[in-house]
């Protein structure tokens, strides 16, 4: 698949569709994983996603840290509501 090999070169939005897809076919541990490594690339979707998700999980030190991250990367950008 050719988002695969864009995301082993490094390419971020690739590894965030690669997690869109997995979570589609249900796997949730493989589109964390790829929504991990998206954002720590830099990938501003993927930071605000896993803010979602970690708030929906009870985390909300962990959905600041990425809600944050996001703005740093993209300043203006409306988050989420963080709750």
């Amino acid at each position: 698949m050719c988002w695969e090999l864009a995301a082993d070169r490094g390419d971020a939005p690739s590894m965030f569709n690669l997690g869109a897809l997995d979570n589609e076919q249900g796997d949730a541990e493989g589109a964390l994983a790829w929504f991990v490594r998206a954002a720590e690339a830099g990938e501003t979707d993927a930071m605000r996603l896993l803010g979602s998700l970690l708030e929906g999980e009870g985390d909300a030190e962990g959905a600041r840290f990425w809600y944050e991250r996001a703005e740093e990367a993209d300043p203006g950008r409306e988050q989420p509501d963080e709750g």
